[in-house]
């Protein structure tokens, strides 16, 4: 069995370790998938248990394809590490902060929103959600999601700014990203890194998560023992528990792991503020 709560004492083995960290997503995974993404809000079960785990553990982050400060705003936690954009933007005392990398990256994708939104605009249900160094269009109030998805590619590929960007597929979105190295997973090595983890979870439950499953895993050469669990959901991408340790079901069920990892993991664990 995948399922987390049957394998409680492999878990236990990771949490044991200290410094331990907890790295979480955000849509799906703490927060339900809302019809837009500005309708999203944290799991209260979630945030009293995330609150509380920053005073006993080294390091809580929410890693979210959203920006930054939207993130944090939505979370709502002081003191918790904030990475937006899938990596390419970090909460710093008062304000995001873009990698040196993507900030060039930024009037290029607002060209591209300006050059597909009379064409997008015709169709029903798409929301463009500009997050600096990067865009994605939603589509889950579409009537037609497949066509309107396929319609979306074609725009970009059509649109001579974007040449060149990454294009990706996540739930019932495409997002346009630059063409760098900068995702869930390498960003979840750099906070192993930093924070010198030797004990790390990592909670996730769409396609670039799955980056991060990877990190988690490839950390034991880092000294740190790792594990991956995968939020099953609506729309949960093909190859996700496959590519997790261990499976949780749904949000609900986050909030549950998230009381039993704070009455068990060890007092000892020094938090870093």
């Amino acid at each position: 069995m995948t399922y987390a709560f049957d394998n409680l004492d492999r878990i236990t083995e990771v949490i044991n370790e200290s410094p331990f960290g907890l790295i979480t997503d955000f849509d799906g995974t703490i927060s339900r998938i809302a019809p837009t993404p500005y309708q999203a809000k944290v799991s209260p079960l979630c945030y009293r248990y995330l609150t509380q785990l920053q005073d006993k553990i080294r390091l809580v982050a929410v890693m979210s394809g959203r920006p930054a400060a939207v993130v944090r705003g939505m979370v709502g936690i002081y003191g918790i590490v904030y990475i937006g954009a899938h990596g390419m933007e970090r909460w710093v005392v008062d304000h995001p902060e873009p990698s040196a990398e993507t900030s060039r990256y930024i009037p290029v994708i607002k060209s591209v929103i300006q050059a597909v939104t009379p064409r997008l605009s015709r169709l029903q249900g798409i929301v463009i959600e500009d997050k600096g160094p990067s865009v994605t269009f939603h589509y889950r109030q579409s009537p037609e999601p497949k066509a309107t998805e396929d319609e979306i590619i074609s725009a970009i590929n059509e649109t001579e700014a974007a040449h060149g960007l990454r294009v990706m597929r996540s739930k019932m979105a495409v997002e346009l990203l630059p063409p760098l190295n900068i995702n869930k997973g390498t960003v979840t090595l750099e906070l192993i890194r930093e924070y010198r983890l030797r004990g790390v979870i990592y909670l996730g439950d769409d396609i670039t998560d799955m980056d991060a499953f990877s990190a988690v895993h490839n950390a034991s050469s880092m000294g740190c023992m790792g594990i991956a669990i995968g939020v099953n959901g609506r729309g949960k991408p093909d190859g996700l528990a496959a590519a997790a340790d261990f499976t949780l079901n749904g949000i609900r069920d986050v909030g549950r792991f998230l009381k039993w990892l704070l009455q068990n993991v060890p007092q000892s664990n020094p938090p870093r503020h």
